[in-house]
């Protein structure tokens, strides 16, 4: 069952959100979908969704997460009430076992066009952490948390 999302900003409402159809067992991809109640932000302001690694987790090798944020989605919010939907991912399947941080935000265009390009610009660094700290123009809205497999036993994390 679909429930409320914590909020972390009054300026929207984020009513729900339901992550790979309710189904408890998250595979390396899945949808998410949700209802978005707030007005449309400024002209050059957007929603999106940044994605992150928690660095309390570790994958099935026993790296850490990063805690650097990915654009995973940017939303275009026309009316008061919004259907979202967004795919979650790991980017390989060892990850599996990391808690993945999705969280809505409202930026300017410029910074979350900046995001992504550090991104690209990194997208042959496998050891890239992602873009971290977010610039001070970012509001964090709400925040989902996912984790897709209980570590093995006496997984150590490095």
């Amino acid at each position: 069952m679909p429930k409320p999302l914590p909020q972390l900003d009054e300026k929207y409402r984020f009513c729900y959100a339901l992550v790979n159809g309710g189904d408890q067992i998250v595979t390396v991809e899945y949808p998410m979908i949700g209802l978005l109640i707030g007005r449309p932000p400024a002209p050059g302001v957007e929603l999106a969704l940044l994605g992150s690694a928690d660095p309390t987790t570790c994958d099935e090798n026993g790296s850490r997460g990063t805690r650097g944020y990915f654009v995973k989605e940017r939303f275009q919010v026309t009316s008061e009430r919004t259907l979202w939907k967004a795919p979650g991912s790991y980017s390989y399947p060892e990850g599996r076992t990391l808690r993945i941080f999705y969280e809505f935000v409202e930026a300017p265009s410029t910074t979350l066009d900046l995001i992504e390009q550090e991104a690209e610009k990194n997208s042959r660094n496998p050891d890239y952490p992602g873009f971290s700290p977010l610039p001070s123009d970012v509001r964090q809205l709400a925040r989902i948390s996912v984790r897709a497999a209980t570590p093995p036993p006496g997984l150590k994390c490095e």
